[in-house]
């Protein structure tokens, strides 16, 4: 897959540094979906202010994965002048933009 960038949700599955060129952009939620274990995700906005950072982790016992079953989430309401997804090391992020 390749990132998408169509209508108000964007789909990210590699590094990307987005402009948002004369206007800011809300961001409304974040949802990621890591594909393994301690996955990393890393965004920050415009002024390289860390917006969200996650790790997928193990969760319980031995062989149990925090991973596919649901999705990472940050709510956001945060308006940027830009963001960069400088690290996502697997998964897709969805972005949803008001």
């Amino acid at each position: 897959m390749a990132n998408s960038f169509k209508d108000r949700i964007w789909t990210i599955d590699t590094a990307v540094e987005i402009m948002v060129l004369g206007r800011r952009a809300k961001i409304e939620r974040l949802e990621w979906s890591p594909n393994a274990v301690d996955n990393d995700l890393l965004i920050v906005d415009g002024n390289d202010k860390v917006i969200w950072k996650v790790r997928a982790k193990v969760a319980g016992g031995a062989n149990q994965e925090d991973i596919g079953d649901h999705e990472k989430v940050y709510q956001g309401g945060k308006w940027v002048n830009g963001f960069d997804v400088t690290t996502i090391d697997g998964g897709t992020l969805y972005v949803y933009i008001m």
